[in-house]
């Protein structure tokens, strides 16, 4: 029996309590209880925070949750059509590190522009199984 990926998705505004808020959406639809919850809350975390300090446009969080293939998928989609870059900044640096936090932790991650905006999004495997094609050098953040 093939079941289809659970999508769930939100809508927010570009403020300071929406990164809370998004984490507790993304957590509250998915149920994680295998041990990745705080790595996905984390990402959630800084893909909301990215928006709010950088695009200032209302956002949402779209979650797939597939669980034959065991796999989560979380992307952000912002009306800036500005392209994050990841950036190496010094220890001393308060910010800037967003975006190294999904690469080092998130199976895949990527970025895809539209009409209306980009979509930042990430992969994690779970039930202790890597995502799809994890450990392969990372191209435009997509281990392929």
């Amino acid at each position: 029996m093939t079941t289809t990926p659970r999508r769930f998705e939100a809508d927010f505004p570009p403020d300071l309590g929406s990164a809370r808020a998004a984490r507790r959406f993304v957590l509250s639809v998915v149920g994680l209880d295998h041990g990745s919850e705080n790595e996905v809350e984390l990402m959630v975390s800084e893909l909301a925070s990215n928006v709010i300090l950088h695009a200032c446009t209302p956002f949402t969080i779209r979650v797939d949750h597939d669980e034959a293939n065991h796999v989560l998928r979380v992307e952000c989609h912002d009306g800036a059509r500005t392209l994050p870059v990841l950036k190496d900044y010094g220890p001393q640096a308060v910010t800037g590190r967003g975006l190294q936090i999904i690469d080092h932790l998130a199976d895949r991650w990527g970025v895809e522009v539209d009409h209306d905006g980009k979509t930042v999004w990430f992969e994690v495997g779970f039930d202790g199984r890597p995502g799809p094609r994890a450990g392969d050098p990372i191209h435009n953040g997509d281990r392929a």
